[in-house]
């Protein structure tokens, strides 16, 4: 039987306590799905659920991978980013690999309460 180090044990029980992300609305989902096909998919509709938009209100969803520097060039995230009907900019949502939100954020004139602008 092999052991864990402290650390990964640790880490290896912080993830177990994460509970489930519930789906994102059926419309919303479907919205986001209706962009090219990601893995990001569903946290990228909860996300804009949670912002507040509606379905209708998605214009477009694409996303950008985040690779690492060096030699390994390998993906370390994912960048979603939507249009909005009637606002300018972004909302941007910075993921993991696995697709958990690191933050979110608007730029480029978007503007959404509760949300950082850049």
């Amino acid at each position: 039987m092999r052991f864990l180090p402290p650390a990964a044990a640790l880490a290896l029980a912080a993830c177990a306590a994460l509970p489930p992300q519930p789906p994102a609305p059926p419309d919303m989902a479907a919205r986001v799905a209706a962009f090219p096909a990601h893995q990001c998919s569903q946290a990228t509709a909860r996300v804009l659920t949670g912002a507040g938009l509606s379905a209708a209100q998605v214009r477009q969803v694409f996303y950008e991978p985040i690779v690492s520097g060096g030699i390994a060039h390998r993906v370390i995230g994912h960048l979603a980013w939507v249009r909005v009907q009637d606002q300018p900019g972004y909302l941007v949502a910075d993921m993991d690999t696995d697709c958990r939100m690191r933050t979110v954020f608007t730029r480029d004139g978007m503007r959404i309460a509760g949300l950082p602008a850049f």
